[in-house]
């Protein structure tokens, strides 16, 4: 079997560019969920919130685009040989082939997510981890793992006004000895993905700390943003649910 050397090439090149596009999404993510470039573009927060979710899809479907378009260009190379073993795989991995592809269109519900409350059929419980074929579902007996097919043969549930955000008051010191600028962090806050994009933020100074009254999206997010308030120069020392 004599196959070109310029067909490897191309699919060497495939490859590479998969993973600097993926690389190059993960990194606009990360930069669009730790506030972005705050000092050159100011996005509003809900325009910031729908472009983290427009991301969070792409990067849901890019494998497996990426894996059918590699598999194509493969099969051309030589059909016979190639395409045999395409079918094969095909034919011993549906089930998880499916599995997969299900979860793939399932996910695509914001609805699904970590700590969203979820039933089907007699279990109910926590959705503690969203693999690639499967869900850990954390219940009163322990933790399930639930393949996406069985989601969509047996249906379900998920709990409606479980994420219903989460307010609270945290008082804030400046990690040194900047001047307080209450409209700068107040244009920190309104990029940040974490925050409710119903509730404006309230912000009053008092000498040499500032409080702030927030509504998170989630409560599992305070961690998430009181990291990234630590990145900006600011710290909490006491907090209290509103």
């Amino acid at each position: 079997m004599n196959i070109p050397q310029s067909c490897w090439v191309q699919v060497i090149v495939i490859i590479a560019g998969y993973f600097l596009i993926l690389s190059f999404l993960r990194l606009l993510l990360r930069i669009l969920i730790s506030g972005g470039p705050r000092k050159t573009v100011k996005l509003s927060r809900r325009f910031n919130q729908i472009f983290v979710r427009t991301l969070k899809k792409i990067l849901l479907w890019i494998e497996p685009v990426f894996l059918m378009a590699l598999a194509v260009m493969v099969i051309t190379i030589n059909p016979i040989i190639f395409g045999s073993v395409a079918l094969f795989i095909y034919i011993t991995a549906f089930s998880s082939i499916r599995n997969y592809l299900n979860g793939r269109f399932l996910l695509l519900n914001s609805a699904f997510s970590e700590n969203q409350k979820l039933v089907i059929l007699d279990k109910s419980g926590q959705i503690d981890k969203l693999g690639n074929l499967e869900l850990s579902l954390r219940t009163s007996q322990g933790l399930d793992h639930i393949p996406y097919n069985k989601l969509i043969e047996q249906g379900y549930a998920l709990l409606s006004g479980v994420n219903i955000g989460h307010r609270l008051k945290v008082h804030l010191h400046p990690t040194n000895a900047k001047a307080i600028n209450i409209e700068e962090l107040r244009g920190m806050l309104s990029t940040s993905p974490y925050l409710s994009p119903d509730h404006i933020p309230m912000l009053h100074q008092s000498d040499d700390s500032l409080q702030i009254s927030i509504q998170l999206e989630d409560e599992k997010y305070l961690t998430d943003l009181l990291l990234l308030l630590e990145t900006w120069g600011w710290v909490s020392n006491e907090r209290a649910s509103l």
